[in-house]
């Protein structure tokens, strides 16, 4: 602990500190309570399943960056065949945009060329069971 108070206020405010965890770091922690001291907190939280216009909007933005045009209905199947996982879809845009040749992507191209997630047919299931039994 006495070290980290005694290098935190060295670093220049240029660098930066990317800590990964699955779960909010606890805030009564004093080392947590002294990193926050010195640091800016920015919060990446995955987006879920179930809030598919914000995956799709996620979708939007990563084709933007990869540099590749998706009809709506490609996005709607890119989603469900790829979920939240924004690597997963960031990689089937590189490779839609390879095929594409800067054509735009339809649909039945994503069906082509993604792989259906085995997660994402077991969500699809259960909420098709719900929509059924409701």
């Amino acid at each position: 602990m006495l070290q980290l108070e005694s290098i935190l206020p060295k670093i220049p405010s240029t660098n930066t500190l990317l800590i990964t965890n699955t779960h909010k770091p606890d805030a009564r922690n004093k080392s947590v309570k002294l990193l926050l001291e010195y640091a800016q907190v920015q919060e990446f939280p995955l987006i879920p399943q179930w809030q598919t216009q914000a995956l799709i909007q996620q979708a939007r933005t990563l084709a933007d960056e990869v540099g590749v045009t998706l009809t709506t209905d490609a996005y709607t199947v890119l989603i469900d065949y790829t979920g939240n996982n924004t690597r997963l879809i960031f990689t089937e845009l590189e490779k839609l945009k390879t095929y594409a040749l800067g054509k735009t992507v339809n649909g039945d191209m994503v069906k082509e060329l993604v792989s259906e997630s085995a997660a994402n047919s077991l969500v699809r299931f259960v909420v098709i069971l719900y929509k059924v039994i409701t």
